[in-house]
């Protein structure tokens, strides 16, 4: 690829538009000449028939009627020129335009693809000079990721081991403690007043087996409290 931007481009000249914006304008300009024609040509009979009619069909009434039903075709026709000359101007012009605007925008499209062509190939070198550091680097990672996953594979290892062995222990414990408390809810139980089973009974409904027990003790360590022990 050239190190060096260029680009082609032929503007469009005024004579090229305005032969392309003819084949639009004239076709339309046409149908109106013919619908003029076609007008006076209407015009023409009647005011032929209507001197026929008073007899005057060979007076100068009759022809001046005709001279001035031509007078204002001509009038139209010469007007829709101007406006077809106006129009067709106008048009050429903004064709013109276009194509510049065209030419500048297809110009700048090229030039970007040039600049992208450009970076690609240079950015292919530089990947060329690099791949043998990029592989040192690949497999020096590859080898620090391969002994970090060992070492927290061990670690992690350790961690649930003693987490299991903590859980396990704090199992057996609260199962030691439940069993005890239970152990001593019965005894205590069975061997209470009649009183105090009833309370204790009564307060279970009410506030559950926990808080029902914790108000006994509640009691019964203040009873103790005051008799002295």
């Amino acid at each position: 690829m050239a190190n060096t931007f260029s680009y082609n481009y032929k503007p469009m000249d005024y004579k090229t538009a305005q032969k392309q914006v003819s084949g639009q304008v004239d076709p339309l300009f046409n149908r109106a000449i013919q619908g003029i024609n076609q007008q006076k040509y209407q015009s023409d009979v009647q005011a032929g028939q209507v001197a026929a009619a008073r007899g005057l069909g060979h007076s100068g009434l009759a022809a001046d009627q005709l001279n001035k039903i031509a007078i204002g075709a001509q009038g139209q026709i010469g007007d829709l020129n101007a406006q077809r000359a106006s129009q067709l101007a106008q048009m050429s012009n903004d064709l013109m335009w276009r194509d510049k605007e065209f030419g500048m925008q297809d110009r700048a499209q090229k030039y970007n693809e040039f600049n992208s062509d450009r970076g690609y190939n240079y950015q292919v070198g530089r990947d060329k000079v690099g791949d043998s550091q990029w592989d040192k680097t690949y497999n020096r990672g590859v080898y620090e990721s391969n002994r970090n996953y060992k070492r927290g594979a061990y670690e992690s290892d350790r961690s649930y081991k003693r987490g299991a062995y903590e859980s396990d222990r704090n199992y057996k414990r609260g199962a030691y403690e439940s069993d005890r408390e239970n152990t001593w809810r019965k005894y205590t139980y069975n061997t209470m007043s009649a009183s105090d089973k009833a309370n204790l009974d009564w307060n279970k409904k009410q506030y559950g087996e926990d808080a029902a027990w914790r108000m006994y003790e509640m009691k019964y360590n203040g009873e103790i409290a005051k008799e002295g022990f």
